[in-house]
Parts: structure tokens; C-alpha cells; sequence
């Protein structure tokens, strides 16, 4: 244990189980050593959202789907999520799946991604790029992302 004598009535930020009421300036108090509390911040993790995806797009180019010229993401057609699951090795072959993507924007991309969630689905129902232009969600999609900037 160590003591420690209050200055302002108040304790640095990781002693915070000790309340501000009971403090008195002058007064010196006892603390309790709990090695689980950290002495500094932990380091800021990267998160995920508009910083995280501005910073994960390629070179730039027209996309497949819009015909806008941005920054381009590659998107797997059969996704790689799948790719070792029996009923798709006995349908593709491992360099079909690796090789059927298309290079889309960010917008069209996220689109695509919201709009049809699951993988499965994706990789056995619109598997080529007129698959999922003939979707009318995406199609739909599609169409707004075009008039954007």
C-alpha cells in the first residue's frame, strides 16, 4: 500500500474507485494497489468506418458497374468466405473462384454488401456480373451510385 496526500481534492484518472466527495485537501489517504487498472490509456485501437474505408481503396479507375471514375476495390464474385466449402469446390474450380471478381467502387461495393449479406447467397445466386445487375435491389443501387459525384 502507499499513501498519497491530496493536492486540489481531486486524483489522477486511474484512481477513480476512490470518490471525489470524500477527498479532502491535505488530507493523506491510503490507496489500494489494483494491478488490472492501467497507469496510462491503452493505446488507440483503428476502427473500423469512413477513415478505415477511405484508406482501403485502390487505384483509380472507372468502375464496372456505375461507370464512375473512383478509387477501386476488387470484389469477389464467388466470395472467399466460401471457398472451401464442398458445395462450391465441386461447382468452381480453385482458380475460377480466386479469379471471378470485378473491380468496383467503394459505393458499389458496400452496396452489394448490404443489400445481399450473406455470402452463400452471393457466391450461388449472383455469381457474374449480369447476375447482379439483373437484381433489382442492386440494380437499383447501382443506378443512384451513378448520379453521385
Amino acid at each position: 500500500m502507499r499513501s498519497r496526500t491530496i493536492e486540489n481534492g481531486s486524483l489522477p484518472n486511474h484512481h477513480r474507485y476512490v470518490r471525489p466527495k470524500t477527498l479532502k485537501p491535505g488530507n493523506t489517504y491510503t490507496l489500494l494497489s489494483i494491478p488490472w487498472l492501467p497507469s496510462k490509456p491503452p493505446p488507440t485501437m483503428p476502427r473500423k468506418g469512413k477513415n478505415y474505408t477511405e484508406r482501403m481503396t485502390g487505384p483509380r479507375g472507372e468502375c464496372e458497374l456505375c461507370h464512375r471514375t473512383q478509387p477501386l476495390t476488387e470484389h469477389h464474385l464467388i466470395p472467399r468466405a466460401v471457398h472451401g466449402k464442398k458445395f462450391f469446390q465441386k461447382r468452381f474450380t480453385k482458380e475460377e473462384m480466386t479469379h471471378r471478381r470485378i473491380s468496383i467502387c467503394r459505393k458499389c461495393h458496400k452496396g452489394i454488401h448490404r443489400l445481399i449479406p450473406d455470402e452463400k447467397t452471393l457466391a450461388r445466386e449472383y455469381n457474374t456480373k449480369e447476375l447482379l445487375l439483373a437484381e433489382e435491389r442492386v440494380a437499383k443501387h447501382v443506378a443512384w451510385v451513378a448520379r453521385q459525384k
